[in-house]
């Protein structure tokens, strides 16, 4: 019964990993969602100026650490 216990522990840590991948891509979702909806509330009047930077600078590891709940 060893093995099955194995591949028990393998399907179990690899569903762990796919949920954690998950839980960071809704986060990062849902940050964009939010940031959308700001940016349209802020030019519902008067426009915005144009830049060439990007609005968006947050590294993979803010996430990381949102989605385990550290952030």
């Amino acid at each position: 019964m060893p093995l099955t216990e194995s591949v028990w522990n393998e399907s179990r840590s690899w569903i762990r990993a796919l949920y954690a991948q998950i839980l960071e891509k809704d986060t990062v979702i849902s940050f964009l969602k939010q940031k959308l909806h700001q940016d349209q509330k802020g030019e519902s009047g008067d426009f915005r100026p144009a830049t060439t930077e990007p609005s968006i600078t947050i590294s993979h590891s803010t996430f990381t650490h949102m989605a385990q709940g550290k952030g």
